[in-house]
């Protein structure tokens, strides 16, 4: 949007063009925005640069809103979309962004909270399905079935693989290496921008958490690369009876070949094993996923996007618990 603001000085009128991003949210997303909001007005200076500026800020009943500085740049999802990025490049950022991303996990480090898990994860995919469940009949019923079909083959239902997770035997072997107290906890390549003239990237739409681990963040890299969350929120899928197919073109075969050489800047980071940064990236990605299915509801009787996402969390749960004996 963009307004106009006057600057009166000896009797003459200067007419200034102020481009501006306007973002609200109300009811289950209100605190949400809230939280991005006090998360990018707290964050310390030197992070500061690498977010919007935010210039207007109100609340109005079940309402909350702000006004952002805009920059008319792509998102790293947009470029892939577009096949205006390589793989090369692709990776370059992503290096960047991780580099950046630790610096803010590293700049305050603080005790891992007692119910870590319950808070970031558990809680969350519970609420997130109880809200699907209450908008969508459709999946009101499928969450209630012990099994699923998908693409012809049946797989146990998230539900009933998610409950395993609490397990406190299974919790010990996704532990974090460290907790921070700043973070962006949204990572994905729909929420960076990237300013190839100025060399600079942008983060938009922080989670605002009060802490969170890198593995929070490095599982959403890995949902845009291996589950294809970037295709399915941009409707690059055919959607079937009990299945789906995202479309075999230039961003497929890119976001595929990354997962051979992503994880080699993830492993770099992280000072545990190769093994565990998978496994605890990949334990991530599958909860994220889970997580997101209401966000993707288009309320259009169909609600496609979420259905491949469910397809597609389905298919990650299980392979997870096979891949590392989660029972």
């Amino acid at each position: 949007m963009s307004d106009y603001l006057k600057q009166e000085s000896g009797g003459k009128t200067k007419v200034i063009l102020v481009s501006r991003v306007h973002k609200e949210a109300s009811d289950e997303r209100m605190l949400k925005l809230i939280d991005e909001y006090n998360f990018i007005e707290a964050i310390p200076e030197k992070f500061k640069h690498n977010f919007p500026k935010i210039i207007y800020y109100g609340v109005d009943g079940n309402k909350a809103f702000y006004e952002m500085e805009h920059h008319d740049l792509p998102t790293i999802r947009r470029l892939i979309l577009s096949n205006e990025i390589t793989e090369t490049e692709l990776l370059f950022w992503t290096d960047r962004i991780t580099d950046f991303s630790l610096q803010m996990y590293k700049h305050q480090i603080i005790p891992i909270p007692d119910e870590y898990f319950k808070i970031m994860h558990f809680d969350r995919l519970d609420n997130r399905l109880k809200e699907v469940s209450e908008k969508s009949e459709w999946f009101k019923n499928i969450l209630q079935e012990k099994t699923i079909v998908v693409n012809d083959k049946e797989y146990n239902n998230i539900p009933i693989l998610a409950e395993k997770f609490k397990a406190s035997n299974f919790i010990t072997t996704v532990q974090p290496e460290f907790i921070g107290r700043w973070s962006h906890s949204d990572l994905h390549y729909s929420n960076i921008l990237i300013d190839r003239a100025n060399d600079r990237f942008i983060f938009i739409d922080p989670r605002g958490y009060d802490y969170c681990d890198y593995y929070y963040d490095f599982g959403k890299l890995w949902h845009s690369v291996n589950g294809k969350y970037e295709m399915i929120a941009s409707r690059q899928f055919n959607l079937y009876d009990n299945g789906f197919e995202l479309f075999d073109n230039e961003a497929y075969r890119l976001l595929d070949g990354l997962k051979k050489t992503l994880p080699n800047i993830l492993y770099k980071y992280s000072n545990e094993t190769d093994v565990d940064v998978m496994r605890k990236t990949e334990w991530n990605e599958v909860m994220h996923f889970c997580s997101l299915i209401p966000f993707l509801l288009d309320h259009d009787g169909v609600d496609a996007r979420s259905k491949v996402a469910y397809y597609t969390s389905t298919i990650l749960i299980n392979e997870y618990c096979e891949k590392y004996g989660v029972k």
